[in-house]
């Protein structure tokens, strides 16, 4: 207790002023909480007091009874660290919140070796440091002599006297164009692990350069929804490529990462020409002379005359797309951000991109609290016939001809914050519903060649923050699993100096353009094979090769 006090700043004979201010700390803590406790008497007898304010009495009273303890060991003599408690009360508490977050991202819990080893490092005395310290300079002072090799003996020449001991040589790490033949090149180990350093009240964690990071805001499933759906569907999107735990078939690979190279080298804008040239004139033109006037520009420019119909048409799309970004983004306002709600961000800065998809003609939206049509198809369950539940969508791109939906959306949260439980519980929702989609249209098209059907994809579309990822799902090669690729994603610009960003969501918007014409081609030969005016062999029908 002596060298305690003295540690701390206290004198020998100011031991009771250092138990007086535990006293005295303990007494103030007991009244702020009888404050807290009157001040919400009301409420409580009304049965409306917030979970907040419960959390927070309730952690008051743990720390009173903690401190209690404190106090009566302190009297005791036999508590000489009480100022190290309050360290491992905020610790603990750090430590918690961090495993809490862990637990969104990862939605798993935090790995048990992992609170072993920090338990360990916390626990590790001076007394086993000296003793570490103590081995390692033995250890140094009696090396180990190293293995002689088995080698066709030969006449060695025996050691000089004034020659020193052998040792074991120190690491050189060398550059390739240091390395000689004769003396082979030492391989470092790439570190991908990161180090965790235990500070005061903090603990650290410096990753490796070498480490796995994922595109921040994009759409992202949990462990355990990767793990519980893997059986049934192939989801091939950048969050889950190359993790050990999801393998996925080289041919959707391969797939995933020509759709990451064709969105680099914006391969859709590229199949319109004539709109593509006047897309990167303006937005280099925007850059340079400013937002005035830059819309009537926009709206007066003219296509080639050797420009093709649906280079026309979707320079048409591209043009009510930039002039409504050009109102929306004027610089000053502040127009292009939001307020954080969800709603704000969807209506005001991605469904203008959208819209005018309507000028195809193959596509009317639905906006803000859908329902799903797919789910009213009633299935057999549990011996009776009954629909699924209902499910509501922030947009729905329908057919207007077969009424059904070809693109399903979703915003998963504002522009300022990302809700990442929101965000992996709407990536499920798109996909739960898209394979709805499908399976409802394979069960009225069971007639028809497989082959066809596969070509069948529904469209989906999740936003995070600024950042849209468009996905395509499919029935797989054989019939029995669902296959969800990764096709395109681009940054919403937010500013008028953010523009060039419309490059790539016009990219998007022309990916979404030119399937929504190869889907009308897939929609009028299902048609035809479902009709008889096309014969399909009975062993290349849905139904048999699904077995349906």
């Amino acid at each position: 207790m002596t060298n305690f006090l003295k540690y701390y700043g206290y004198g020998v004979d100011e031991e009771q002023i250092a138990l007086g201010n535990l006293e005295t700390t303990l007494v103030i803590m007991k009244k702020n909480l009888k404050g807290m406790e009157d001040s919400n008497k009301k409420r409580r007898e009304k049965k409306d007091l917030s979970d907040a304010a419960k959390h927070k009495m309730q952690k008051a009273r743990h720390r009173i009874t903690a401190l209690t303890v404190e106090v009566e060991k302190v009297r005791r003599g036999t508590q000489h660290f009480w100022n190290g408690f309050w360290e491992e009360v905020v610790a603990a508490d750090k430590l918690r919140k961090q495993a809490c977050r862990r637990q969104a991202v990862h939605g798993e819990k935090v790995v048990a070796a992992e609170e072993e080893e920090l338990d360990k490092g916390r626990k590790r005395t001076k007394a086993q440091t000296k003793t570490a310290k103590k081995k390692q300079r033995l250890d140094e002072s009696h090396p180990t002599p190293a293995p002689t090799p088995k080698s066709t003996p030969t006449a060695t020449p025996a050691p000089t006297p004034s020659s020193t001991p052998a040792t074991s040589p120190a690491p050189v790490y060398r550059s390739p164009s240091a390395s000689s033949s004769a003396t082979p090149r030492q391989e470092v180990a790439t570190p991908t692990t990161p180090s965790k350093i235990e500070g005061f009240r903090s603990l650290f964690c410096i990753p490796a350069a070498s480490e796995r990071i994922e595109t921040p805001n994009k759409a992202k499933l949990s462990d355990a929804h990767a793990e519980a759906i893997k059986k049934n569907v192939l989801v091939a999107i950048s969050t889950t490529i190359g993790r050990k735990d999801l393998p996925l078939p080289p041919d959707l690979v391969a797939r995933f990462e020509e759709n990451r190279r064709a969105n680099r080298e914006l391969a859709s804008l590229r199949q319109l020409p004539c709109s593509f040239e006047a897309i990167v004139a303006f937005l280099k033109e925007a850059k340079g002379a400013g937002w005035v006037e830059w819309d009537e520009k926009v709206y007066a420019h003219k296509l080639p005359s050797d420009a093709s119909k649906m280079d026309r048409q979707f320079w048409r799309i591209a043009r009510y797309a930039l002039i409504s970004a050009h109102e929306r983004l004027a610089p000053g306002t502040g127009n292009g951000r939001d307020d954080g709600h969800e709603r704000t961000g969807w209506v005001g800065a991605v469904v203008p991109w959208f819209a005018p998809l309507r000028q195809t003609a193959l596509l009317t939206f639905q906006w803000c609290e859908t329902p799903y049509t797919s789910r009213n198809v009633a299935t057999l369950t549990d011996g009776a016939y009954k629909t699924q539940p209902k499910m509501y969508a922030d947009g729905i791109g329908i057919d207007p001809t077969s009424r059904m939906e070809r693109l399903l959306m979703e915003a998963s949260s504002g522009q300022l914050a990302e809700d990442i439980l929101h965000s992996q519980g709407d990536a499920i929702k798109l996909l739960e519903n898209a394979v709805r989609v499908l399976q409802g249209e394979i069960a009225d098209h069971k007639e028809v060649a497989f082959a066809t059907m596969r070509r069948r994809t529904v469209m989906a579309v999740q936003s995070i923050k600024t950042k849209m990822t468009l996905t395509f799902t499919s029935i797989g090669a054989n019939g029995h699993i669902w296959e969800t690729i990764e096709v395109r994603s681009a940054q919403l610009p937010t500013a008028w100096k953010e523009m060039t960003h419309s490059l790539r969501v016009l990219e998007l918007i022309a990916t979404i353009y030119l399937e929504l014409y190869k889907q009308e081609e897939v929609s009028q030969t299902l048609s035809n094979e479902k009709s008889g005016m096309v014969l399909v062999e009975e062993e290349e029908t849905v139904r048999v090769k699904i077995r349906m």
